[in-house]
C-alpha cells in the first residue's frame, strides 16, 4: 500500500511510490527521500487513508478492510 504524504517544506500532497529516491551519502545501507516538487530532504507528514481526507495521521485501527492509518476525526468513529 502507497501511503499519502505531504512534504513539510512546500506542502504537496503525493504518495510514497512519487518520492524522488538515493542513497544516503553517509551511511551507504540507507536511502534519503525527497519532494520531486520542492526537491526538499527534510520530510514528510503522513496522511489520513480515507479518501477526501488530507489530516494528519494520528493512529491506526484495524478495520474490516485492513488496518488503516487515520487522523484523529476518522480514528474516533472506529474506536
Amino acid at each position: 500500500m502507497k501511503d499519502k504524504l505531504q512534504c513539510r517544506l512546500c506542502d504537496k500532497i503525493l504518495f510514497s511510490d512519487e518520492r524522488l529516491e538515493a542513497q544516503h551519502p553517509f551511511i551507504s545501507e540507507d536511502k534519503v527521500f525527497g519532494c520531486p516538487h520542492c526537491k526538499d530532504l527534510e520530510g514528510f507528514i503522513v496522511l489520513c487513508e480515507i479518501d477526501g481526507c488530507d489530516g494528519p495521521v494520528s493512529g491506526g485501527t484495524p478495520t474490516e478492510d485492513g488496518y488503516k492509518h487515520l487522523c484523529y476525526q476518522h480514528l474516533r468513529k472506529y474506536l
